[in-house]
């Protein structure tokens, strides 16, 4: 690789250093949207099949360009559990720093910046998976909070914020 081409690669973002060597970056960091969906003290989550189990997680995935945070959250809410969802306020901010957690070997090149909302659903919703959920999506699922700890809850650092009063936060880099 010529030296031209190792700073026009630096300069796309797609190289970095770091301790003196240079390494591939094959993305920036994305910009994800969760919902936080609470009523009668349970939460609305959806529940993926993974080659390891099954695992509950919140609705939502990445902001598409040009969608504003909420446009994104209420598309995501569609695509998932099958309705429109009311955006309440901010809730939480974390990142997710694939190469520093547990699936540090798959995850290398994952960066994400989730924004979590606290959202609710209309008296009507109704448990069902919406029109486009995810491949491994196999349903949609209230879980107690106060029995989260039982479940295969993800992310699962999240359980404690979840649990005492929610109020704006950043919960920085968690799994």
């Amino acid at each position: 690789m010529s030296i031209l081409s190792k700073k026009f690669k630096q300069h796309l973002g797609l190289l970095y250093r770091k301790g003196g060597s240079i390494h591939t970056c094959a993305a920036r960091p994305s910009v994800g949207v969760k919902a936080i969906i609470v009523r009668d003290q349970q939460l609305l989550t959806i529940v993926k099949q993974y080659p390891e189990g099954i695992a509950y997680i919140l609705p939502g995935g990445k902001q598409e360009f040009g969608e504003t945070l909420e446009q994104a959250i209420q598309r995501e809410c569609r695509e998932e559990l099958g309705g429109d969802m009311i955006v309440e306020r901010l809730l939480f901010v974390r990142e997710y720093i694939g190469a520093q957690h547990q699936y540090a070997e798959l995850d290398r090149d994952v960066h994400i910046v989730d924004i979590m909302f606290a959202c609710r659903v209309p008296e009507s919703y109704t448990v069902q998976p919406g029109h486009d959920p995810d491949a491994d999506q196999i349903g949609v699922q209230w879980l107690p909070l106060a029995q989260l700890q039982a479940y295969n809850f993800y992310p699962a650092a999240l359980r404690k914020h979840l649990l005492t009063k929610l109020q704006d936060v950043y919960v920085g880099d968690i799994n």
